[in-house]
């Protein structure tokens, strides 16, 4: 009897002290966001931070995927998008709480645009926001808009239903052309902290849509590019073909298409490669009281197209001269972002100070706080490159004969 009654009485005290669902948030009541835009703009000659946020629509988004996508039940939306201004970004945020019937939850959060306005004069606000505010996932994608983040996050969404997850998408897919990449807060925050590296962070661009989109006048967005920054602060953009070139310094390639001549055949008529596998190192080292960094590049492809006839890349001479055209073509883009960065950034994009800080930690104690203006931009850095090509396709030869 007395072991029941204790018994009886733990149970009790469990079930009276157990919190139960006290912090429960029924999803009816949530405006749940997929996608975050921060701007600066001015309002009566004062700037403030604009907030945008995208809100989907459940109820219209299950409607719309049940129709075999498209706009939503009836041609509307299946998503909300709405701005609030503010002298921060928190207040901004929480001055939704003013348009929406419903509280915002931001776990769910696939990107956060930031326009190009507030990226140049400083992005340390947005990323304080993120890190600091508990309910944001440092997984979240970051990325810079040529274009203010509210527009862009009310651009056509392709074929996708949502604006935001479009985008996030859109990330994924571009490593199979390599001329962007996907980069999460948590890893921008690292560069933004590191004094040997500064953030390189996606672009994202709008673009009229043709005839086989929706209908003319709407914009869709391209993510190729990059903006560069010199700490918070971004300095400017880097080209399609200048990003892949930091790509591969800083082993990001995975795939894409490189044309290379066709060899001796001179001419406009260039051979596709495919990137298959791409690695790189960074190698510092001090001859004779000079700093030199060596990158090598080791890269595999295969032939995706043979544009004339009569070639035959199962001949080796034939396959050592593609191999040395994508060796260079490599080169020619590591190169270009170099020039862009050592030029006119001054801004280390590619690691270079921190392979210094890890060989040479004492050197690096002594030009740490110089490395990006004085000494980064004459560095001397060497690219060797080396391309193999093991694949040439379903076919050995060219497709019509000589």
């Amino acid at each position: 009897m007395a072991r029941r009654l204790v018994f009886a009485l733990i149970v009790l005290g469990i079930i009276l002290t157990s919190p139960g669902c006290w912090s429960r948030r029924e999803v009816e009541t949530l405006a749940i966001a997929s996608g975050v835009g921060v701007d600066r703009a001015e309002v009566d000659g004062k700037k403030q931070y604009r907030f945008t946020v995208q809100v989907v629509k459940p109820g219209l988004l299950a409607a719309g995927e049940a129709a075999a996508g498209g706009g939503g039940a009836g041609g509307q939306k299946p998503y909300l998008v709405a701005s609030t201004m503010g002298d921060t970004i928190w207040e901004a945020e929480r001055n939704l709480a003013t348009q929406t019937s419903r509280k915002l939850f931001i776990s769910h959060t696939e990107v956060v645009v930031i326009g190009e306005e507030l990226a140049r004069e400083g992005t340390q606000p947005v990323l304080d926001f993120i890190q600091r505010k508990h309910d944001f996932r440092l997984t979240t994608r970051l990325m810079v808009a040529m274009a203010p983040a509210d527009t862009t996050l009310m651009a056509a969404a392709g074929l996708e239903q949502v604006t935001a997850r479009a985008i996030s998408d859109m990330a994924d897919n571009a490593r199979r052309a390599s001329f962007s990449f996907r980069l999460t807060a948590r890893e921008a925050i690292a560069m933004f902290q590191s004094s040997g590296t500064t953030a390189v962070l996606p672009r994202l661009m709008h673009i009229p849509y043709g005839h086989q989109g929706p209908p003319r006048g709407s914009e869709g967005l391209r993510l190729n590019g990059a903006a560069v920054f010199k700490k918070d602060k971004m300095a400017g953009w880097l080209s399609p073909e200048e990003t892949r070139g930091w790509m591969w310094v800083t082993r990001r390639v995975v795939s894409g298409v490189i044309p290379i001549p066709v060899p001796g055949k001179p001419g406009e008529d260039r051979i596709s490669t495919e990137i298959t596998r791409a690695t790189s190192r960074i190698t510092p080292r001090i001859q004779d009281g000079r700093l030199v960094i060596t990158v090598r590049i080791y890269e595999e492809g295969a032939i995706g197209e043979i544009p004339v006839p009569g070639l035959d890349p199962g001949k080796p001479e034939v396959i050592r001269e593609m191999e040395r055209s994508l060796a260079e073509a490599i080169r020619v883009e590591v190169l270009a972002a170099l020039r862009k960065a050592q030029e006119e950034y001054r801004a280390d994009i590619f690691g270079f100070g921190d392979a210094v800080h890890r060989a040479y930690p004492r050197v690096w104690k002594e030009i740490e706080k110089r490395w990006h203006e004085e000494f980064f931009p004459h560095l001397e850095v060497r690219v060797e490159v080396e391309a193999r090509i093991r694949r040439v396709g379903m076919s050995s030869k060219s497709f019509i004969p000589k």
